[in-house]
């Protein structure tokens, strides 16, 4: 088995996220050829914290004992970070950004969703692992396999594909944005086909704070066509996956075929004893695996048994998970990250369609990381974020500005 942690470990790393700077840097280039002036971001506090962040990746790479995973993950962030302000000066430089998004967001679902229905017929992977493609197994509760993608597992997929249902949902009310309504409903599907219980709870609950917000905001252009719509589709839904879904979570409360609760306990339990010795710099970058599993039976004597569970995969919770690498300064740097995201949107929810959209995004993220740690199984996910994290930004912009761009489809 390879190793799993954040996005693997290697002596060294070139992937998507290379790719996509190497095309910014040249997009970048015709841009700045084509137009005499290029307007500059300015640093504001989201992006500060975003680099205080990276010092202590940095910091938590150096003490890690196993390096080929540690300089995996940190090559990982740094280009991560390195796409994000080109992002921002992107953002900063043309026109309809926020369509851009939104479209941007819809075109990567269809493709997901394409994969997944392959996946389904087939019963199997297509042969897409050097793009992420995981083993499609079923999971427990349900009949027919859970789709992953090109990421790796049912778990990401679902916190990805949350992501940007949170961010299209706003604008499936609104009158003229049929395109925005299939992309909707496309990954809904989707993000029911994962099977992931935590996912589907988290987009009710987001979904229900958004429509408190819209109908107590300034938005006007609610269509009561597409409330309608949107009524007898999730009914339709309950009724073609209704079943399916309510078996996976009553397989919740069987010990004999689930132990989600258990596991995510017993593995939290590890993760605190850890923490305790090493609470300030913590035991290195992506170095869970290789820790655990080097003391053997000290874990085995903290949860009373061995399971190869709790050393091949890392807590299931973000927030212990980065106490554990990096200790308590990279944790509150995470934890800074996440309230200035939430803070700012918050303040702007009632001006933008979009901001709404982030802030539910950015809200289930910040619960999910409680439960799972999708958020750093493989990459993509996290490179989501950075995107959601630079267009917050680019908002922030034009704080100044009274009425933005409108998006209509």
């Amino acid at each position: 088995m390879g190793y799993i942690g954040g996005i693997g470990a290697a002596s060294g790393y070139f992937g998507t996220p290379h790719l996509v700077l190497l095309i910014g840097i040249i997009s970048f280039c015709f841009f700045s050829i084509k137009h005499k002036s290029i307007k500059s971001i300015t640093f504001n506090k989201i992006d500060i914290a975003v680099l205080v962040f990276l010092i202590f990746i940095f910091l938590s790479s150096f003490t890690a004992p196993y390096k080929e995973a540690s300089n995996t993950q940190l090559n990982f962030y740094v280009t991560l970070t390195i796409n994000m302000f080109l992002w921002r000066m992107a953002f900063k430089n043309i026109n309809k950004k926020e369509k851009i998004l939104i479209y941007g967001l819809i075109v990567s679902l269809l493709l997901q969703f394409s994969i997944s229905i392959l996946q389904i017929i087939t019963n199997s992977s297509i042969g897409l692992s050097f793009l992420g493609e995981g083993t499609v197994a079923r999971r427990q509760g349900v009949p027919i396999p859970s789709i992953t993608g090109t990421i790796g597992h049912p778990g990401p997929l679902s916190l990805y594909t949350l992501f940007i249902l949170n961010i299209l949902f706003p604008y499936i009310l609104m009158k003229r944005n049929h395109i925005v309504t299939f992309g909707f409903t496309i990954g809904l599907i989707m993000l029911i086909l994962t099977f992931s219980r935590t996912s589907l709870i988290l987009l009710f609950i987001s979904l229900f704070i958004q429509i408190l917000f819209i109908y107590r905001s300034k938005f006007k252009n609610i269509s009561k066509f597409k409330v309608v719509l949107l009524i007898i589709g999730s009914g339709l839904v309950i009724i073609f996956f209704g079943n399916l879904v309510i078996d996976r979570f009553v397989n919740l409360f069987n010990a004999d075929t689930d132990n989600q609760f258990n596991n995510r306990f017993t593995h939290l339990l590890i993760a605190i004893e850890y923490i305790k010795e090493h609470p300030y710099v913590g035991y290195g970058l992506n170095n869970w695996s290789y820790i655990v599993s080097i003391n053997d039976p000290r874990v085995a004597e903290i949860v009373g048994y061995r399971n190869e569970f709790f050393f091949n995969n890392p807590v299931h919770n973000i927030y212990a998970l980065y106490f554990f690498e990096g200790g308590i300064f990279l944790l509150i740097s995470f934890i800074v990250l996440i309230f200035l995201l939430l803070k700012n949107l918050y303040k702007l929810i009632n001006d933008k369609l979009i901001v709404l959209g982030l802030f539910g995004c950015i809200f289930s993220m910040t619960l999910y990381n409680f439960t799972g740690w999708g958020l750093l199984n493989g990459g993509q996910v996290i490179s989501l974020l950075f995107l959601v994290t630079s267009f917050t930004s680019s908002i922030l912009d034009q704080i100044n500005t009274k009425v933005g761009e409108t998006f209509e489809s």
